[in-house]
């Protein structure tokens, strides 16, 4: 009962360190984004992997599936491995899907890294202290069978551990975990023709801003792919091969992109695994529990941007001038393509040169971090061709927001500028975007003396002003409650109502009245009914889940 506020900082796939000690990051396989560590200092290394569950069943000791062979190459030569082992085979049979593992999968995997050092962790409830230790003899049997050296216990409260090594210190991830991936408003090919599982992973991927974009088969992906533009595809491998998982390869090519992540849904992923032909970077078993959709959707997403942030780290986005004397012959042509921009048509010759003097002509990759929130305002860009995404993160950097799209022929980072105060959101590349790159002293410079280019600044401002004050009033929130609004709560019931028709489904309506408070404005007055209003509304959020939509219909 006593209300308190946590600060907590959301990690990704990466590593970060804390004095001495190397940390590193991966996702695992559970009912929501989880996360290993694996902790190296001083030559020795700990890896702590609990709420994990098998991507798909060994077979002889050979892991065949991507997302164990990540898995391994996490753990790889660590000299303890402390790792998830709640169910017993047995018990594991009925509850594929939980998001746990078994004691026979921990050892396999831990083999198969050559760890020295195995502790079996969150153990089920259910298991006294005489199911332990026979559950730990078996696991030492088994390592044993294989012919294995590893040290293998069950973790019990109070165990302490030395632990030494004398590896040196080598990162098996890239990319910092401290920074997000901002995956709100990336865009999910979904290739099924059953309606009904597609309004399911539409719902399902709904919850994290994720756009869903179904197509029948893969002959449509081909055809719509880059219109389309996706980050990722879902391939329902029921399909007829011909139209399905033997267009992989030419879906890729057509993309543009030979590692374009792929998750294929397939009852029997295991026929699967060993084919090369393929092509599927992730598989998951049907029937699938929607939580362990997001959750692999989550962890592709994040990779994939992930790459496109590793590109912006280790160099720039294509430049195409470069040296001097290829700016000064290009002058003319880059002032000619800014004057083909309304915004820039009715500038001067003279002011058209002294945009491009200073100014850098770029093609950025999709999933390109052109610039970040809080990042000093330096340059304004105008697109040529292409297409960004605006994205602001929360207030404690745990979430973000999609704020809109910026297409051909527009401009963006003027706000930074005109206000002199750091970026407001981080941009990034949908597709291959063609850009012109201006310095700022050098706008500044020619707005001051420019009125058709200012009136035209004003018209791009008070367009986007009208587009937000539009979306503010269809989306704000209630002021006293802070939740939905009247009007968001009827057009996210048409939509969920849509979802359940297609889907075949019910759909839960509560309608919730506060007795007597009436009496409490009447008796108390306003302001401690306000209270009760907002009370119940803190109730409300904190009692439901994310998915679920609660709103203020009326004025209790």
């Amino acid at each position: 009962d006593l209300r308190s506020r946590i600060h907590f900082t959301e990690l990704e796939e990466g590593f970060f360190r804390v004095g001495d000690v190397l940390v590193e990051t991966q996702y695992l396989n559970h009912t929501a984004p989880t996360i290993a560590y694996r902790m190296s200092s001083g030559g020795a290394t700990v890896a702590y992997v609990t709420d994990h569950e098998p991507f798909w069943k060994p077979e002889d000791g050979v892991l065949h599936h991507p997302g164990d062979q990540r898995h391994v190459a996490f753990m790889h030569e660590a000299d303890l491995v402390i790792h998830d082992a709640q169910y017993t085979e047995d018990e594991y049979r009925g509850r594929v899907g939980w998001g746990h593992a078994t004691p026979d999968y921990a050892v396999e995997v831990c083999l198969a890294a050559r760890v020295k050092r195995l502790a079996l962790f969150h153990h089920d409830p259910t298991h006294d202290d005489t199911q332990m230790v026979a559950i730990e003899a078996a696991a030492r049997k088994r390592v044993a069978d294989r012919g294995g050296a590893m040290e293998v216990f069950a973790a019990r409260e109070g165990m302490t551990l030395d632990v030494t090594g004398e590896h040196s210190v080598e990162r098996v991830t890239d990319g910092s975990a401290l920074r997000r991936r901002l995956i709100a408003g990336a865009r999910v090919l979904v290739v099924m023709s059953d309606e009904a599982h597609v309004a399911t992973i539409e719902e399902t991927l709904s919850e994290d801003g994720i756009l869903a974009l179904p197509v029948p088969d893969m002959r449509a992906a081909l055809t719509r792919g880059s219109e389309h533009m996706p980050d990722l595809a879902i391939v329902d491998a029921d399909l007829p091969a011909a139209v399905g998982v033997d267009l992989l390869s030419a879906f890729r090519a057509r993309m543009g992109r030979e590692h374009f992540p792929v998750i294929l849904l397939d009852a029997d992923p295991n026929a699967r695994l060993n084919r090369p032909d393929d092509w599927a970077t992730d598989y998951l078993p049907k029937p699938y529990r929607p939580p362990m959709l997001r959750a692999r959707v989550r962890s592709w997403l994040a990779r994939t941007l992930m790459g496109g942030e590793a590109a912006a780290e280790n160099g720039p986005a294509t430049a195409l001038v470069e040296t001097r004397e290829e700016r000064a012959a290009s002058h003319a042509v880059l002032a000619s393509m800014l004057a083909s921009v309304p915004l820039f048509s009715k500038c001067t010759d003279e002011q058209l040169g002294t945009l491009v003097s200073h100014a850098t002509e770029q093609i950025y990759p999709s999933g390109y971090i052109l610039t970040r929130q809080g990042e000093p305002p330096e340059n304004l860009w105008v697109l040529f061709s292409g297409r960004v995404r605006v994205v602001e993160a929360t207030a404690d950097g745990q979430a973000e927001m999609l704020l809109g799209e910026i297409g051909k022929a527009e401009v963006f980072g003027e706000v930074g500028i005109l206000r002199d105060q750091p970026r407001s959101a981080t941009i990034i590349a949908v597709d291959r975007t063609h850009c012109l790159v201006l310095r700022r002293r050098d706008f500044l410079k020619v707005l001051g003396e420019s009125a058709d280019l200012a009136a035209g600044m004003l018209r791009v401002l008070a367009s986007r002003l009208y587009d937000a004050d539009r979306k503010l009033a269809r989306y704000a929130p209630d002021p006293l409650t802070g939740l939905a609004s009247r009007r968001s709560f009827h057009e996210n019931y048409r939509r969920l109502a849509a979802g359940a028709r297609r889907r075949k489904t019910g759909l839960l309506l509560m309608a919730l009245d506060v007795r007597n408070l009436k009496s409490v404005n009447d008796d108390f007055g306003y302001a401690l009914g306000d209270e009760v209003l907002r009370t119940v509304a803190d109730a409300l959020l904190e009692a439901t889940r994310s998915s679920d939509v609660i709103a203020r219909y009326g004025g209790d």
